[in-house]
C-alpha cells in the first residue's frame, strides 16, 4: 500500500556548526546550557586543538520548520557574541536529515533518495556556486565526492526493493550507511542523509537558505510526479560542462535553483557567481541575467 505523503517542512533536522573560537569546549557548553539551549558542544577529529569547537542539538533536539529556523538563529547570534565565532576554509556547516519516521519506516524510498545521490552527483558543479573555493570540487579533504559505482549500486537495490518500498529503506541504510567524510552520505550512526559540503557563516539567512535547500532537493524526489531513475552523467567532462556548454549554465543554473530547490535567496547568490564565469560569453550571459527576478515575477513573489 502506497504511504501517505509527508510534510516536507515538518522534516526533522540536526545541523553541526564547526567554528573557530579561543573558548574551550566546556565554556562553549556552559554558554549554551546557561541560555538553555539543548546543544553539545564537543571538539570534530578534523578540527583538533585549541581554537576549534563544534555544535550540534542534543539527541533529542530534531530541528524542524520555523521554529527549527528561529533555534539556528539564535544559537549562531549566541555563540557569534560569546564566543567570538567565526569561520576558516575548513570549519564546516553540516545537516543531517531524518530518514525513518518513529516506528523505523522509510520517509522516502530507496529510488526517491538513490535520486537524491544522483541529482547531487550531476549538479554539484552548480551548487557550488554558492560555496567558497575551499569547499568545492570532489576531492577536498574530508568532503571527497560519491562514486558513479557506488550510484550503479544504489540503484540496483532500488530496483529490487520496488515501487512504494518505505519498508526498504532501513535495509537500505544498511548497505549504504558509512562513516565515511564524502560531501554527501547516509551515516551509518544516526540513520539520516547527511550534506556536509557548506561552510560556517555567522549570516544566520546564509544557514537558514542552505537548510531550505538541502531540504527542498529532498522534497523534489520525493514527488510523485518524479517517477524515473535519474540518469547518472557519468563523463567528468558532462558535469562540468554544465558550466560552459551552450545549453549548460543557464539550463542546469534553473535546473537546480528553479525547479529542485525553489530558493530564490541562494539562486540570486549564485547567479552572480554565475554571471562572473559566463562573462566571456555574451550569449550565456543573457541567458542568465535576471533569471532571479524573472521567475520572482512569474510566481508573484
Amino acid at each position: 500500500m502506497p504511504r501517505k505523503s509527508n510534510n516536507l517542512f515538518a522534516l526533522r533536522y540536526s545541523p553541526e556548526f564547526e567554528f573557530l573560537t579561543q573558548k574551550s569546549e566546556s565554556q562553549v557548553q556552559a554558554i549554551l546550557s546557561d541560555n538553555h539551549f539543548k546543544w553539545t558542544a564537543g571538539q570534530d577529529d578534523s578540527l583538533q586543538g585549541v581554537g576549534h569547537a563544534e555544535i550540534c542539538p542534543d539527541k533529542d533536539n530534531h530541528l524542524s520548520g520555523s521554529s527549527g529556523y528561529l533555534e539556528v538563529e539564535n544559537v549562531i547570534a549566541l555563540v557569534k557574541e560569546q564566543c567570538n565565532a567565526t569561520q576558516s576554509p575548513k570549519t564546516g556547516f553540516h545537516i543531517h536529515w531524518n530518514l525513518l519516521d518513529d516506528d523505523g519506516v522509510g520517509l522516502m524510498t530507496p529510488k526517491q533518495l538513490t535520486n537524491v545521490f544522483i541529482d547531487w552527483f550531476n549538479f554539484k558543479r552548480v551548487i557550488e556556486l554558492i560555496l567558497p573555493e575551499s569547499r568545492a570540487g570532489d576531492n577536498q579533504t574530508n568532503l571527497w565526492g560519491i562514486s558513479r559505482n557506488k550510484l550503479a549500486d544504489m540503484r540496483q537495490f532500488a530496483e529490487s526493493a520496488g515501487e512504494n518500498s518505505h519498508a526498504e529503506l532501513g535495509r537500505f541504510i544498511l548497505a549504504f550507511g558509512t562513516k565515511s567524510c564524502s560531501d554527501i552520505r547516509i551515516s551509518e550512526e544516526h540513520k539520516t542523509l547527511e550534506f556536509r559540503k557548506a561552510i560556517f557563516t555567522v549570516d544566520s539567512v546564509k544557514l537558514s537558505l542552505w537548510i531550505e535547500f538541502t531540504r527542498n532537493l529532498i522534497g523534489y524526489n520525493m514527488k510523485a510526479r518524479q517517477k524515473n531513475f535519474r540518469k547518472v552523467w557519468n563523463s567528468p567532462d558532462d558535469r562540468v560542462s554544465t558550466l560552459t556548454r551552450d545549453k549548460g549554465l543557464a539550463w542546469s543554473f534553473r535546473q537546480v535553483w528553479e525547479y529542485r530547490a525553489g530558493n530564490l535567496g541562494l539562486m540570486k547568490i549564485a547567479e552572480k557567481r554565475a554571471l562572473q564565469l559566463a562573462r566571456n560569453c555574451s550569449a550565456t550571459r543573457d541567458q542568465i541575467q535576471g533569471i532571479t527576478d524573472r521567475i520572482k515575477t512569474r510566481y508573484n513573489r
